[in-house]
């Protein structure tokens, strides 16, 4: 509408005819604007002049499959052989984006927003916690939620963990419900009255007596967003609530309160008053460097969506995530982000890599994974490359199959790739599949 010129879309969603079309008319030169998801940063441009990464902190920019490849890399590129300019964009730009603004090797702009909403941060541990285990709501963060309800403003509550309960075990013998197939507690569903495995979504129905010592008492703990829909309908019948889901399009403006997942950046709302968060204490407690980094760009995320007030549960209020957003400057977060990472020898200081071994057989994969080890400590290579550990996933099974993995880093990735060449060349174990992953 803007350019008033033909678009061509491209990604795996549409038919292989209708991308087939749009790659030919690119290549063809018979357009000059591609949309696209990442896999588009490879669309054949005769004359390419601009490569626009939205969202370029997304981690769905990363391919998991062969062939690995993360979009906003292959931008970089691609800018570089075409001579192409290049605009990165995002509420919370990447740590790898901020380094390279902090060696001044490409420019940064930062919209100020004019208007930042207030900030509420509850310490749970302050709070009683036989409340929290019960409702997994503080008083403070429910009298917020009374006035709002008095004051007929619209509230999100933003939790993000999908079902009912998310922990299914049995009090006699400790036994916790996990998938056959994956390494993986079972979520609970209600609506459903089915056990699912996030990863595999392999299904079954709860058990009335525990499998392994016959107890005829089987416990759900564990707070998803349906069971935070029936304790907010118990703590207020009054008010009109309703859950966001995945096919849902439209959702009436007549409501107090709305609960969401992540899915809510997919999604257009009516106008919110007050954002809630439960809680994004699971995602800073991941054993992932880039935990902080996630959670970081899920608030900020959070108030693109123009609240005038956020509430934030958390076990850490210390953490310089929710330090940055109290005194409403993002810099904060990006030093001590950058600080830690520089002295953990962490991304983007040094290039970290994952050598991952998958097989079915459990012994097999964790003796070839240690004979592996032992390879590459015992063959030449050059000094800024270590070879770090060996361990296995979280979660160890996936699928059927069990993942262990080594880990290296180095300054130099083409001295990396140099080196795994050499030795992944002459290991290639039977029935055991080798996967590389970069950063």
């Amino acid at each position: 509408e803007r350019f008033n010129e033909e678009v061509v879309i491209f990604n795996s969603k549409q038919s292989d005819r209708l991308n087939l079309l749009s790659w030919q008319k690119v290549k063809n030169g018979e357009v000059k604007i591609a949309v696209g998801t990442r896999m588009a940063v490879f669309l054949p441009f005769n004359n390419l002049g601009l490569i626009i990464v939205d969202s370029e902190n997304n981690p769905s920019y990363k391919e998991e499959q062969r062939p690995y490849y993360h979009a906003r890399v292959v931008s970089f590129m691609h800018a570089d052989l075409t001579k192409a300019e290049l605009i990165l964009s995002d509420i919370s730009p990447s740590l790898e984006s901020m380094y390279l603004v902090k060696q001044k090797k490409i420019d940064y702009l930062l919209l100020k927003k004019d208007y930042f909403p207030s900030i509420v941060l509850i310490d749970i541990k302050k709070q009683s916690p036989l409340v929290i285990k019960k409702i997994g709501l503080t008083y403070p963060f429910q009298e917020i939620l009374k006035e709002s309800l008095r004051n007929k403003k619209r509230v999100l509550i933003f939790l993000n963990r999908k079902g009912f309960s998310t922990f299914i075990y049995c009090p006699r013998c400790r036994k916790i419900l996990k998938c056959p197939r994956c390494d993986v507690n079972l979520v609970y569903y209600f609506k459903e009255k089915k056990l699912t495995c996030h990863y595999c979504n392999y299904k079954c129905l709860p058990p009335k007596i525990c499998p392994d010592c016959n107890s005829s008492y089987i416990r759900y703990t564990g707070i998803g967003i349906e069971k935070l829909e029936s304790k907010l309908s118990w703590l207020y019948p009054e008010a009109k609530i309703s859950k966001l889901e995945k096919n849902q399009n439209f959702l009436s403006i007549d409501l107090d309160f709305i609960i969401s997942t992540d899915i809510i950046f997919r999604k257009t709302l009516p106008d919110i008053d007050t954002i809630g968060v439960v809680s994004l204490d699971n995602v800073l407690n991941r054993i992932d460097f880039r935990a902080s980094e996630r959670a970081f760009y899920t608030l900020l995320k959070l108030l693109v969506l123009n609240p005038n007030r956020i509430i934030l549960q958390t076990e850490l209020p210390g953490h310089y995530c929710f330090k940055a957003l109290l005194e409403k400057d993002i810099s904060l977060f990006y030093e001590a982000e950058l600080n830690l990472r520089k002295e953990l020898q962490l991304p983007p200081f040094r290039k970290l890599v994952l050598i991952k071994l998958r097989g079915k057989q459990r012994q097999r994969v964790k003796d070839k994974t240690k004979v592996l080890f032992k390879k590459l400590i015992n063959t030449d290579r050059d000094k800024s490359i270590k070879v770090i550990s060996y361990f296995a996933n979280s979660p160890e099974k996936l699928r059927d199959n069990y993942i262990w993995q080594i880990m290296l880093s180095s300054k130099s990735t083409q001295k990396l790739i140099r080196f795994l060449k050499k030795v992944l060349k002459k290991f290639k174990p039977s029935g055991i599949i080798i996967n590389v992953e970069i950063d």
